[in-house]
């Protein structure tokens, strides 16, 4: 993969080659952290990564139209066949549960979780981190959200 800028969204991930459904593209990886900013990305109980360059940090919100998906919570996947020089990018609500008031993603209404509806919460859930369908784990997060 390569970090160029996009028409509408800034700096993201392209193909540098053909890859196929399921194939590992890359892993969000960056320092651990216990608060969230709006960058980071939760990996489950309170416990965040602060992406570097080629660790996600450029990561963008592609909603519906994703092209990533994610497993094991960090490993992010091909959940179709991407094209070279095709922009990757996942949907936030493949790894969010919900955005801190007035933080930049909840002002641009970026896709959440809890946003999302039961029907696309199955059609994902192959690619969707599986701590957001542990209650227990997403308890963690409502002290970031008081």
């Amino acid at each position: 993969i390569y970090i160029a800028n996009t028409k509408d969204k800034g700096k993201t991930y392209f193909a540098k080659k053909d890859f196929k459904k399921g194939e590992v593209i890359m892993y969000l990886c960056g320092p651990i952290v216990f608060t969230p900013t709006d960058y980071t990305c939760p990996i489950g109980f309170g416990v965040f990564i602060d992406p570097t360059d080629f660790g996600g940090m450029y990561l963008n919100d592609y909603g519906i139209n994703a092209n990533l998906g994610i497993k094991k919570r960090t490993e992010l996947v091909a959940i179709r066949d991407i094209k070279k020089e095709e922009e990757i990018g996942i949907a936030y609500f493949m790894f969010v549960p919900r955005y801190i008031t007035n933080s930049t993603a909840y002002k641009l209404n970026l896709s959440t979780f809890s946003n999302l509806s039961k029907e696309n919460k199955e059609k994902f859930r192959e690619y969707t981190s599986d701590y957001l369908f542990n209650e227990n784990e997403i308890k963690m997060y409502d002290k970031f959200f008081k």
